[in-house]
């Protein structure tokens, strides 16, 4: 699926995270639908996933590395989930975004309004060219990006998933 510092639209914002947002970020990570749609079995190991963050936090810095945001709504600024932004790997001018939003705070629109300013901030960083890989199977993440204008451009990979113990096809 491709679409051919802080950014704000209307009541969400993106903000570069840092290691104070790790709790919510893991508490994210816990719930059901996250694991599911993670593909695991289990929730993640705490300890594993603090250091991982821990690293991504703190290369924000450096132009060509994976960012990672998390999604303020409202006027109290709650967080309500994160996008990541990571080069491609094969180099050119364009990355991949990834998304996550808190159970408590889906069906308000704030899926699409992260996704409109994750590719503003892609725009900022120099990319030229934006995509996602969405699960065949996640009906919701499909509509919530071609709502924002993201197309299937038909290439594809099979990717392990392990809760259902068997490949699943991801779209780009």
């Amino acid at each position: 699926w491709e679409v051919a510092m802080i950014c704000n639209i209307g009541e969400v914002l993106i903000a570069p995270a840092n290691i104070n947002d790790f709790d919510f970020y893991y508490q994210l990570k816990c719930e059901p639908e996250s694991v599911y749609w993670s593909g695991y079995k289990s929730i993640p190991d705490r300890e594993h996933l603090k250091e991982w963050f821990r690293t991504k936090v703190t290369l924000l810095a450096e132009k060509n590395c994976y960012r990672l945001y998390m999604v303020l709504f409202g006027s109290e600024k709650k967080q309500s989930g994160y996008i990541s932004i990571y080069p491609h790997a094969s180099g050119e001018e364009c990355c991949e975004i990834g998304i996550g939003i808190s159970k408590m705070f889906t069906n308000r629109g704030i899926g699409s309004e992260s996704i409109r300013l994750a590719i503003d901030e892609c725009r900022r960083l120099g990319y030229n060219r934006v995509f996602a890989y969405i699960r065949e199977d996640n009906t919701r993440s499909k509509k919530m990006f071609m709502k924002v204008g993201f197309v299937q451009t038909g290439r594809a990979k099979s990717v392990w998933i392990e809760n259902l113990e068997c490949k699943i096809r991801m779209y780009e």
